[in-house]
């Protein structure tokens, strides 16, 4: 599980100095593929030490990120993207410092370098709390399409101007899971 803030939170700087913005309204992925990225997440994960071997044993291992909502989503939907539909040159490094530990690391943010409209974005509309998205963070064997998906909330067209009371904040729980091959 990882903890974040609140969606009360949302326009308060942190103690970083960092703008809360939940749910997160910017294309990204939560992990980049650098090996220095990659070992700053796993510190950041602190897991007990025979798992934690299992970084350097296994043949192969994923993130994977299971979001769900706990109640319909009406607002702020969470969106995929099609992994298959984004260059290379649209991943964007952004580094980052987890605030707890202050251990550095790096996601993606989504660019969009080309003037044809090229990345294919889907959601669930009206997504239930029995519903559940599983997608891929990175993948250790790069070289098949997918070994990362990029991720955002968005508003919903004609969203904006509907009151807190008519619609409440998204409300929703989200897993992070590390997969390991033999």
């Amino acid at each position: 599980m990882r903890a974040h803030s609140s969606p009360s939170e949302k326009g308060i700087q942190d103690s970083k100095g960092r703008w809360q913005d939940i749910p997160s309204g910017h294309p990204h992925v939560d992990y980049a593929g650098s090996t220095d990225a990659i070992e700053g997440t796993k510190l950041e994960l602190n897991l007990p030490p025979h798992i934690s071997t299992l970084f350097d044993t296994s043949s192969r291992f994923a993130f994977l990120g299971a979001w769900r909502p706990l109640k319909t989503v009406r607002k702020d939907p969470l969106a995929v993207c099609d992994a298959t539909s984004v260059p290379d040159y649209d991943y964007q490094i952004r580094l980052r410092e987890f605030s707890r530990t202050g251990i550095k690391s790096e996601n993606y943010v989504m660019s969009h370098r080309d003037e044809e409209q090229k990345h294919q974005w889907y959601y669930m509309s009206e997504m239930q709390p029995w519903e559940i998205v599983v997608f891929k963070g990175f993948d250790t064997q790069r070289d098949s399409a997918g070994w990362r998906c990029p991720h955002t909330a968005f508003r919903l067209p004609g969203s904006e101007e509907e009151e807190e009371e008519e619609e409440p904040p998204r409300e929703s729980i989200e897993a992070r899971i590390v997969c390991f091959w033999e």
